[in-house]
């Protein structure tokens, strides 16, 4: 019972916050389906002039769902932890973190999914719209219940990843320039920008060996049918390994960044 409540006060948290910022989430809700229209017509141009029915893998139905998924995929799993943690140090406020009787990394965690949940909001729209673009496309209740795992542990390594490179905050004061890396890298080598299918061998190579395409583009292949058993079975051990790697780091380097923190910036 205590955990309940302790859940539903994270979630009215959250939900008084959503509230503050209304027009950046009504922004929010409009900009999404808008994004995911520009690249349908994209491809579908693209396919409308190509000889082939299948570009580097994929049908237009299947780029289509590609990218649909992709705007889900990124707000189930986005994570802006590490700008609070830099935003808290540099004023002199991650203080009151210290005095909650919830361990920081736990109560981050939690915080960060119920903001998951609320940024979906867009997500009628985009049903929506996606009713009258996705050409039909069928799939199966296995792949959809491996989609639904790979995007559980693609929000525990996102968050774990994020949440390690924040603490680097402890250590400079000015993150932006660090976050800003990040990010890029990150959304490169995560296909959200396009599928890996179209990089070159050799990025898809390096690709397999960062984290990055296990936030994204590997749950939406899972979902797509890309994979066989044995081969989402092995992804999602994968998953597992960097979840544990960067939950693992991040308590050890929250160790040191806790001791170093001063009240007033580092």
């Amino acid at each position: 019972m205590g955990l309940v409540r302790t859940l539903l006060g994270f979630a009215k948290i959250q939900f008084s916050e959503e509230n503050v910022y209304r027009l950046d989430s009504f922004i929010w809700m409009l900009l999404v389906p808008a994004f995911f229209l520009v690249e349908y017509f994209l491809w579908r141009a693209i396919f409308s002039v190509s000889t082939q029915e299948i570009i580097r893998g994929f049908t237009f139905s299947g780029i289509v769902i590609y990218f649909f998924l992709s705007h889900i995929v990124q707000a189930v799993t986005s994570c802006r932890v590490d700008s609070e943690i830099s935003r808290s140090v540099k004023n002199g406020k991650f203080i009151k973190h210290l005095v909650r009787p919830i361990n920081f990394l736990t109560y981050s965690f939690i915080r960060n999914c119920w903001r998951a949940v609320f940024r979906v909001k867009f997500l009628p729209i985009l049903l929506i719209i996606g009713y009258f673009t996705i050409p039909s496309f069928e799939y199966t209740s296995l792949n959809l219940l491996f989609f639904i795992i790979t995007v559980i542990f693609a929000i525990t390594i996102r968050f774990s990843f994020t949440f390690l490179f924040g603490l680097i905050s402890f250590w400079t004061k000015e993150y932006w320039g660090i976050k800003s890396i990040r990010q890029g890298i990150h959304m490169f080598f995560a296909g959200s920008v396009i599928p890996l299918t179209f990089f070159p061998s050799s990025l898809q190579t390096i690709s397999k060996y960062m984290p990055f395409q296990y936030m994204l583009y590997v749950p939406i292949q899972t979902f797509l049918g890309t994979y066989s058993t044995v081969e989402v079975m092995n992804l999602i051990l994968v998953q597992v390994i960097w979840t544990a790697a960067f939950f693992g780091m991040s308590l050890l380097v929250w160790k040191k960044a806790h001791t170093r923190f001063m009240g007033v910036g580092v």
